[in-house]
């Protein structure tokens, strides 16, 4: 495993627990309390956070290389969905699979988040050094991204959720 790609594990991991101790500090209703009609409360963003990188575990997979189209095109919507994550804006999810629905506890969201990246890095660890340079995955907007590329883009998202669950507790009526 490269040095670069334990790094941005280690820093999803750690961001897990950062999440997973916010959440762990509010009361039950506060963990489901709506800003408004159609918003997330702040256990739908971590169970969203848990949807995405199960479903980016169960489609990690060696790729053939990528063309140099498909490499740019992917380094491009990086960019720009990093900075969409930069402004705080709120994103449609690309695909209806990764919303949450519901009907979790923060007891069963942190098993199935702990689960789901230990499969990732179980996968990661065992890449091959010419693995790195290859797609591990295929994201829904974005396209084939490396493993590297893939554990950047967790990494912010989970930075642009953290930023989501503030903002919920510092919403108008957020139950004391």
């Amino acid at each position: 495993m490269t040095a670069r790609t334990q790094r941005l594990l280690d820093s999803i991991e750690r961001q897990r627990h950062e999440v997973l101790a916010d959440a762990g500090q509010v009361t039950g209703e506060q963990l489901t309390w709506r800003p408004g009609v159609g918003e997330w409360s702040v256990l739908d963003v971590v169970e969203h956070l848990v949807r995405v990188e199960e479903g980016i575990v169960s489609r990690l997979k060696k790729r053939e290389p990528r063309t140099r189209r498909e490499t740019v095109r992917a380094r491009l919507a990086l960019v720009l969905v990093w900075l969409t994550f930069r402004t705080g804006r709120r994103i449609k999810v690309p695909v209806e699979a990764i919303a949450p629905v519901g009907g979790v506890t923060l007891a069963d969201l942190e098993r199935r988040w702990a689960a789901a990246q230990a499969g990732m890095r179980r996968t990661v660890e065992a890449l091959e050094r010419q693995d790195y340079a290859r797609p591990l995955m295929r994201h829904p907007l974005i396209g084939l991204l490396t493993p590297a590329e893939t554990l950047s883009f967790i990494g912010r998202h989970i930075r642009h959720h953290r930023g989501q669950i503030a903002r919920i507790r510092r919403s108008p009526g957020f139950p004391a």
